[in-house]
C-alpha cells in the first residue's frame, strides 16, 4: 500500500496535468473566438462606379458605313395622305420622319443629304412608292422641310436592318448632320427611349439644340420586347466624356 508521501507527489501530478489541460483548452477556445470575430467584421468593398470617367481618357469612335450610296430624286408626300395606313400598317404622319421607297425592306434607314444646302436628315422607311417618274424616295412632309426639299436632287446614304443586329456596340447618328457611329454604351448617358421614330427626330434635335457642349446621339437599337415601331426603340443620349476629350484625329471608318 503506498504511503502518505507518494500519494501526495501523484496528486500534485495529476493536478498539474488537468492544469495543463484546461489552460490548453481554453487558448484554443480564445483563438478560435477570434477568428470568428475576424470573420463576422464586414468586408470593405472600394466603390468603383461606371459612371465616373477619367478626364483624360480618350474615346475612339468609329465611324460606320453605309450599306449603299446613290443619287436620286427626292419628293414629298403629305395631306392628302395623312392619318392613311402606311404599307407596313403605321398611320402616316405628315410631319413625321419617314418614307416611302419601291423596294427597300422597311426598317431601312436612310441619311439624305441636300446638296443646295448641305443640311442632312434621316429617315425610317416604312411605306411603298414613289410611283411617279423616276423618283428614287418620297420622303414624309416634316422630313422634307427639315432640309428643304420640294423635288430636288439628292444624296441618299442607306443603312439595312441588319446593320443595327449583331453587335454589343451600338448605332448612333450625331446632330445635327446625321453621321453614324458605333457607340459604346458604357459612355453614353441615356436622356429618353422611345418607340417611334419619328418622335425621337423631335426629341433628339430639341436636346440636340439644349446641350451645345456635347454631341447628341440617336441610337436605333433592335428589340424583341413589346410592340416597337419596324422592331427596334430609339434611344436619345449624351456623351460621359466631354468631346472634346474624344480621340478625334483616330477616327475610324469601316
Amino acid at each position: 500500500m503506498p504511503g502518505t508521501k507518494t500519494i501526495f507527489k501523484n496528486s500534485i501530478k495529476f493536478g498539474v496535468v488537468v492544469g495543463l489541460f484546461f489552460i490548453s483548452i481554453i487558448s484554443v477556445l480564445l483563438l478560435s473566438g477570434s477568428g470568428i470575430a475576424g470573420a463576422s467584421e464586414p468586408i470593405v468593398v472600394k466603390d468603383i462606379t461606371t459612371d465616373t470617367v477619367p478626364a483624360e481618357e480618350s474615346v475612339l469612335l468609329k465611324k460606320v458605313q453605309c450599306s449603299f450610296t446613290k443619287q436620286g430624286q427626292a419628293s414629298y408626300y403629305g395631306n392628302d395622305f395623312h392619318g392613311k395606313s402606311t404599307a407596313n400598317g403605321q398611320r402616316f404622319d405628315m410631319n413625321g420622319f419617314t418614307a416611302a421607297h419601291r423596294t427597300l425592306p422597311f426598317g431601312t434607314v436612310l441619311r439624305i443629304t441636300n446638296p443646295d444646302n448641305k443640311t442632312s436628315i434621316i429617315v425610317l422607311v416604312n411605306d411603298r412608292g414613289p410611283f411617279v417618274g423616276n423618283r428614287e424616295v418620297d420622303m414624309a412632309e416634316g422630313a422634307a422641310r427639315a432640309i428643304d426639299v420640294t423635288l430636288n436632287k439628292v444624296t441618299i446614304e442607306g443603312f439595312s436592318p441588319r446593320s443595327f443586329y449583331g453587335d454589343s456596340v451600338l448605332i448612333g447618328f450625331s446632330a445635327p448632320s446625321y453621321e453614324a457611329f458605333r457607340l459604346p454604351i458604357s459612355q453614353l448617358n441615356v436622356l429618353d427611349t422611345v418607340g417611334s421614330f419619328s418622335d425621337a427626330i423631335r426629341i433628339h434635335r430639341t436636346n440636340a439644340s439644349k446641350f451645345t457642349d456635347q454631341q447628341v446621339y440617336l441610337i436605333i437599337a433592335p428589340t424583341n420586347h413589346g410592340a416597337r415601331e419596324c422592331g427596334y426603340q430609339f434611344i436619345i443620349a449624351t456623351n460621359k466624356v466631354k468631346e472634346n476629350t474624344f480621340n478625334t484625329a483616330e477616327l475610324l471608318t469601316e
